[in-house]
């Protein structure tokens, strides 16, 4: 494992926290609003909004342990493999909140089939894509880290970046009518900019600090085998072993399983 106690400059808590900012600020806009938004706006039946609903609570159930299975099935690199899907599918999420809140057709209250299945498909892209980001996101803790004290600094600043996070629901509130959701588009759609971009940075960021802890791992191991007094063969093996410690470092060897997405509840 690469131990994230080891970071000179402490930035480690910070940028995993940025992932749970991001989150927070795209999940609670979502459920404050997208029951309001078909109901009340695009005129969704009773009929398709509870068909939609059914099939969601079906695919929540199902997604979350066949993603923890699909992400816990690498054998090596399982580190790069959660920060990629971090970045890229963090990204995607933020399209995926998109394709709720605009129309499939140009009055969808006239087109109740299609505003129907825009409905039902859009909480599956959704709710898939979150559990897809947050399961990456949350098994990532025990991989980056093996001390309780920069766990302990990971967990304050997701909770405290998910408070602030929260806020662009408030935000949100200057923006919505429900006879007049342009405005509200305009904002989700900047809000959906700014999350994918917090995203990737804060994916990109955590690659640099662990790539950069294994560049000052492995000095630290050279050093202290060139300067080592011991036997020629004594100190070749203790750095064979140093060797294969950090080899199985870089492919992320972490055992903990991918925790729940608990963003999503």
């Amino acid at each position: 494992m690469l131990d994230g106690a080891g970071t000179k400059n402490g930035w480690l808590p910070l940028a995993y926290g940025l992932g749970s900012l991001a989150a927070a600020a795209l999940h609670n806009v979502f459920i404050t609003y997208y029951v309001h938004l078909f109901l009340k706006t695009y005129a969704l039946s009773s009929w398709w909004f509870y068909f939609g609903e059914s099939v969601f609570m079906v695919w929540n159930s199902v997604n979350d342990p066949w993603f923890g299975w699909l992400i816990e099935r690498r054998r090596t690199g399982k580190v790069s493999f959660r920060l990629q899907l971090l970045m890229y599918g963090g990204v995607a999420w933020s399209v995926g909140f998109l394709v709720l809140f605009f129309p499939w057709s140009g009055s969808p209250p006239d087109h109740p089939i299609v505003t129907g299945i825009h409905f039902t498909v859009s909480l599956l892209i959704y709710d898939g894509l979150l559990s897809l980001v947050m399961l990456s996101h949350s098994s990532l803790l025990p991989e980056i880290s093996t001390t309780t004290e920069i766990r302990a600094k990971c967990n304050m600043y997701s909770s405290v970046f998910s408070s602030v996070g929260s806020v662009s629901v408030f935000f949100s509130h200057m923006s919505w009518n429900a006879d007049a959701v342009e405005p509200f588009q305009t904002y989700c759609l900047c809000l959906a900019v700014v999350c994918a971009v917090t995203f990737f940075a804060s994916s990109y960021w955590l690659q640099s600090i662990l790539a950069s802890n294994e560049v000052s791992a492995g000095s630290a191991v050279s050093n202290h085998t060139a300067a080592s007094p011991l036997p020629s063969s004594v100190s070749a093996s203790s750095a064979s072993l140093a060797k294969r410690r950090m080899r199985g470092a870089s492919t992320g060897n972490g055992t903990a399983g991918a925790g729940p997405d608990a963003g999503e509840r």
